[in-house]
């Protein structure tokens, strides 16, 4: 048996038991190719990409935007420090950008502008910096968290979602990636996997051709019961591996504070440890 009959095999075990959902995405023969982008942020993480971890530039508001003259509850685009991120990462045409922008509403009077602003960053940084590849944040398709939200497809709450999403079209024609937010906010490996797959599919109804890479968390969604614990590693080898079959990388995200305080990097994590096993599985690196 070869080593690409031996990855398929393995990736075949673990998800038949990673869940019992008839929904759990089945592997496709062979390997493909799945870019892993770095975005964590706990203390004293040394740099990833020896192991096969890509940069990323992840853009948050306080750099793109700036408070409405009229109103300083709200924002609008600032043109002076977008250019500024844009001329800042013209040394950098091959590392993806993403934009983070959870301040505009999407109510339905509120939509034509949220959709006019969101282009004059992407047209404004794309006058400087034409050649790097961007993105937002949970914008395209639209944030919703988690299934509660969005459940059952078909449903008046899915529905909804969609339309919203249908709106959004000409903020997704304006970019070049699609930035799904998919954290775990439980232990239902079940309905994570019909929230990702529901995400990534709207993402592709957008455009079939522009990558999907989606953000996820080693830890569990502050808020929630398990508020900042790790995510368990099965889940975490289970959820990699999901999102091997769906989309076309992902973005591994997270801050620096877990249950205890600051989080110390440890090449001992058991999610990294994970990581590197399902690098290794699929000979990503």
């Amino acid at each position: 048996m070869n080593k690409r009959s031996i990855s398929l095999l393995f990736t075949m075990l673990m998800m038949a038991g990673c869940s019992k959902s008839n929904n759990t995405p089945q592997p496709q023969p062979g390997g493909h190719s799945f870019l892993i982008f770095d975005g964590i942020h706990y203390a004293n993480k040394p740099d990833l990409q020896p192991e096969g971890l890509l940069p990323l530039n992840l853009v948050y508001a306080n750099r793109l935007v700036s408070p409405n003259p009229a109103d300083n509850t709200q924002f609008l685009p600032d043109t002076v420090k977008i250019k500024a991120v844009a001329t800042q990462y013209l040394t950098q045409p091959n590392v993806p950008v993403t934009l983070d922008i959870e301040s505009w509403s999407y109510a339905t009077n509120a939509l034509p502008a949220t959709i006019s602003k969101f282009k004059q960053v992407v047209n404004t940084f794309k006058n400087i910096n034409p050649a790097v590849k961007l993105g937002f944040y949970g914008v395209v398709p639209n944030d919703r968290y988690d299934w509660n939200n969005i459940q059952p497809v078909g449903g008046s709450n899915y529905l909804q979602w969609q339309r919203l999403n249908d709106a959004m079209i000409p903020v997704a024609q304006s970019v070049d990636l699609f930035f799904p937010a998919v954290y775990t906010f439980d232990t239902d490996t079940t309905a994570w996997k019909q929230f990702t797959a529901a995400s990534i599919r709207e993402a592709r109804r957008y455009a079939p051709g522009k990558p999907v890479y989606a953000y996820i968390w080693p830890q569990y969604h502050d808020g929630t019961p398990l508020s900042l614990q790790f995510v368990d590693p099965v889940i975490w080898r289970c959820e990699l591996e999901t999102l091997y079959q769906l989309a076309d990388g992902c973005v591994i995200w997270s801050g620096n504070k877990g249950v205890n305080g600051t989080i110390q990097w440890s090449n001992d994590m058991p999610w990294w440890q994970e990581t590197r096993n399902f690098i290794a599985r699929h000979q990503l690196h």
